[in-house]
């Protein structure tokens, strides 16, 4: 299986705060993780346009409550030092988006992932990739939010500023022209 890198937590907080307005939600729902089906979104998503996608929460590795923790990207989240981020067979375990799985980066103690997925003209389908299900027990909060349209404005200097740089630029050669 393929596994896509997209622009994690990070790069989406720059993609938003570089112009793009509020968002709105698309869909919420709770992920299972006991079993490959994943979730179908209950909204189409919009072909080729981005969407910021939120995976929260831990679930249990293990059908006891004194089971390893696990998040949308990596395995044993309880103990930090020991998160380990597993790829088996080339499946990476984790949360994927149609069909592939998303690579969120590095480890985040507050089990918040964000990732940029773009729409294909129809409802997706989240999943959470395991090589054994039977262990786990619980569910993963996923959030799919609008990036308007996903590039940042771009604003264009007022005429005034264009005409001191301009006046400026011209008594920086005139001095140049002066000593010379």
């Amino acid at each position: 299986m393929t596994i896509m890198r997209v622009i994690t937590s990070f790069g989406v907080a720059a993609v938003l705060s570089g112009g793009a307005q509020a968002a709105t939600i698309v869909d919420s729902f709770d992920l299972n993780v006991l079993d490959s089906s994943g979730t179908d979104t209950t909204a189409i998503l919009a072909d080729q346009e981005p969407y910021l996608l939120t995976v929260s929460g831990t679930f249990f590795i293990g059908s006891t409550g004194a089971s390893p923790l696990g998040d949308a990207e990596f395995l044993n989240v309880s103990n930090a030092g020991a998160s380990l981020d597993f790829v088996v067979s080339d499946d990476d375990i984790g949360v994927g988006f149609n069909g592939v799985d998303i690579d969120f980066g590095a480890f985040r103690a507050d089990g918040i992932y964000s990732a940029v997925v773009i729409g294909t003209g129809a409802i997706a389908n989240i999943f959470y990739a395991d090589t054994f299900y039977n262990d786990n027990s619980g569910s993963l909060q996923v959030l799919i939010e609008t990036i308007n349209g996903g590039t940042t404005a771009v604003v264009p200097l007022p005429a005034p500023v264009l005409l001191l740089l301009s006046g400026l630029g011209g008594l920086i050669l005139l001095r140049r022209r002066g000593q010379g």
